[in-house]
């Protein structure tokens, strides 16, 4: 089961594994979902150059490949879209820091681990938006 979860690269095949440990074991507890969901969240990571998530609190730091191709003219379009919530930090081993949001109409300060996955997956996906082609995959389109 631990080899299936590490292949969890797509939204439809993180739900065909929760199905198959439901029929096998019952109702997945919250934390092996949350396994699967950070198992999927890494897959799109890597998929953008990204090679390590680390959360603590509500910052995420998102170490990026030292050759990773991003197309920093585009850098302003994130700037628009999460302001100084993310941050490209640049160096022999650049990242993102990424500061989540929490509603301002909650009471309770905190997030749960669904918007967690959430947050974290929308800013993986704009980070996805301004990486450059590589030049095999461009000659494929």
């Amino acid at each position: 089961m631990y080899k299936r979860i590490a292949q969890i690269d797509s939204k439809d095949l993180l739900e065909d594994i929760s199905e198959e440990m439901t029929d096998r074991f019952g109702d997945i507890p919250s934390p092996v979902q949350n396994l699967l969901n950070i198992a999927l969240l890494k897959a799109h990571a890597h998929d953008v150059y990204i090679i390590s998530l680390v959360q603590k609190g509500l910052k995420v730091t998102m170490k990026l490949f030292e050759k990773a191709k991003l197309d920093v003219t585009r850098l302003p379009e994130l700037k628009k879209r999460f302001g100084e919530r993310l941050k490209l930090i640049p160096g022999a081993h650049p990242y993102f820091e990424f500061m989540m949001e929490i509603p301002r109409k909650r009471v309770i300060k905190k997030l749960t681990p669904g918007e967690v996955f959430e947050q974290i997956g929308e800013a993986i996906e704009e980070i996805g938006k301004i990486r450059l082609e590589d030049e095999k995959k461009a000659g494929e389109k």
